[in-house]
């Protein structure tokens, strides 16, 4: 928010490479998903959206990206008690379940999460000689620790990796 960007935003200009658009055409894309979609606060928390538009533009496979939406939510509401950005922001009870920078880094792992699930698969599927050129790069940026409301700590590491010659 500080940058300019909403949450849908933040998450899937990160990885507009990997979903072949430029950064640009990717934000106007995600510019109704601020605050729970249009401002209302009353929907989707912005950062799932963003990590769910993704996986459709690289996927292209509405059954798995309905798929990876469903598992992604599910989990995101399993580590934070809702999906609904009143509800993270606490506005009706005053308790703040996630920050929007938490619910950012929560959407970008579940989103790499499901990344690296979609690689390893189709890499299965590859021969040995294409596995070096179907995995374009794989690079580490950094390693960061999060405690969850209910006081579990996950420690992760912000990892972008994609397929280039792979049909996910």
């Amino acid at each position: 928010k500080m940058c300019g960007y909403n949450c849908a935003q933040a998450v899937a200009c990160t990885y507009c490479e990997q979903a072949g658009l430029d950064e640009e055409t990717v934000k106007n894309l995600t510019q109704g998903f601020a605050v729970g979609m249009g401002g209302s606060m009353e929907a989707t928390c912005g950062a799932i959206i963003g990590a769910v538009n993704i996986l459709g533009l690289i996927n292209k496979n509405p059954q798995k990206t309905m798929q990876a939406q469903e598992e992604s939510s599910a989990e995101f509401k399993e580590q934070n008690g809702t999906v609904i950005c009143k509800e993270l922001k606490g506005i009706a009870d005053g308790v703040v379940r996630r920050e929007c920078i938490d619910c950012v880094k929560d959407a970008a792992v579940l989103l790499e999460d499901e990344l690296k699930k979609w690689v390893l698969t189709a890499l299965s599927r590859c021969e040995m000689e294409t596995f070096t050129s179907a995995l374009k790069y794989n690079q580490k940026v950094t390693d960061e620790t999060d405690q969850f409301r209910d006081g579990r700590v996950r420690t992760f590491s912000w990892t972008i990796c994609y397929c280039s010659e792979v049909n996910l």
